[in-house]
């Protein structure tokens, strides 16, 4: 049959539709796939500049799309968003040995490939915390919004509401049980464990109130590169800056003042220590490498530390006093 010239112009535009849709649907598919490659963006709340106490090391994030630009003691690094599960994950374009993970008012740090102490906006309480006092004994485990009750004549398990006091302040109360829990952030001293904690802790049963401390010691020195000043008691010598880093894994590091030296801690109810220390190898002047190895024979007496506020301070103590005294950067 012989179509006419108006038959075969109707085909003709339609055919030009039918390719053009086939087309955009090709992209469609093109683009989806593209997408699921796409990394996830930042979180919108990071639109803004945002700070994280990673224990001791202070940090400053702010999301710019698939860009975050992070500051950490006076330096900037520029990263970039990655594929996540969960949260907005971010790494140094092409140095994988820094990466910010955010979900919401937490954060995971890798800083030159060690891992920071969990990093939480200044009104947000650690993901497992444990609240503690004497005279009696007692102690308040908040994790998931749950808390475990525990003296030495029960133990039970309640759920949990926590109230954002504002000022470095929260109220913790387990629901059904007459228990309120008031934390707040400063500097609180064990004497009966020799042992310094980041939160006082207030609290309230029906049976009396009593004192105590919460919170995870390490966050107290954890997170920076402490710079030494003395090394029992002693004034440094020579011209090399004496260092001292707690990592990740118990490790511990740092520039002696001749030699690198490293090693591992502990840290228990009984207080701090530490363990298997070893060093470099370097000549150095005789009264430089002696001050060396008298810190290197006093690092494994140290029994306890305690942190001093505004300069933030270390000191750590043998059985014979003060073996080291440090100061943040």
């Amino acid at each position: 049959m012989v179509k006419s010239v108006s038959q075969q112009n109707e085909d003709n535009s339609l055919k030009s539709l039918l390719s053009v849709a086939v087309s955009l649907a090709a992209g469609s598919v093109l683009l989806a796939g593209c997408s699921m490659q796409t990394p996830t963006p930042g979180d919108a709340s990071l639109a803004v500049p945002e700070v994280f106490h990673c224990g001791q090391r202070m940090i400053e994030v702010t999301a710019a799309g698939e860009m975050l630009d992070l500051l950490s003691q006076g330096v900037a690094y520029t990263l970039v968003a990655v594929p996540s599960a969960s949260g907005a994950r971010y790494r140094g374009e092409g140095n994988d040995q820094i990466e910010f993970w955010n979900k919401g008012n937490r954060g995971t740090l890798t800083l030159a490939g060690e891992l920071m102490p969990e990093c939480l906006t200044e009104d947000t309480l650690e993901t497992s915390l444990t609240a503690r006092g004497n005279e009696p004994f007692w102690s308040l485990m908040l994790d998931n919004g749950q808390v475990v009750w525990r003296t030495p004549d029960e133990e039970a398990s309640y759920a949990a509401t926590v109230t954002i006091l504002g000022e470095g302040r929260w109220r913790v109360a387990a629901e059904g049980a007459g228990l309120d829990l008031l934390l707040t952030a400063g500097i609180c001293n064990d004497s009966m464990a020799d042992m310094v904690f980041p939160l006082t802790a207030e609290l309230t049963t029906p049976a009396g109130s009593y004192s105590g401390c919460a919170g995870s010691p390490e966050r107290l020195f954890r997170g920076i590169e402490w710079q030494v000043t003395a090394i029992a008691g002693d004034e440094l010598l020579g011209p090399r800056q004496v260092t001292l880093t707690f990592g990740a894994e118990q490790r511990v590091y740092g520039q002696g003042p001749c030699n690198r030296y490293f090693g591992g801690y502990q840290l228990a109810g009984e207080g701090l220590s530490f363990s298997q220390l070893g060093s470099t190898l370097m000549a150095c002047e005789p009264g430089i490498l002696a001050q060396e190895q008298t810190l290197m024979s006093l690092l494994p007496t140290v029994t306890r530390f305690d942190v001093l506020s505004e300069p933030m301070r270390l000191r750590l103590h043998g059985s014979d006093g003060v073996v080291l005294e440090a100061e943040a950067p």
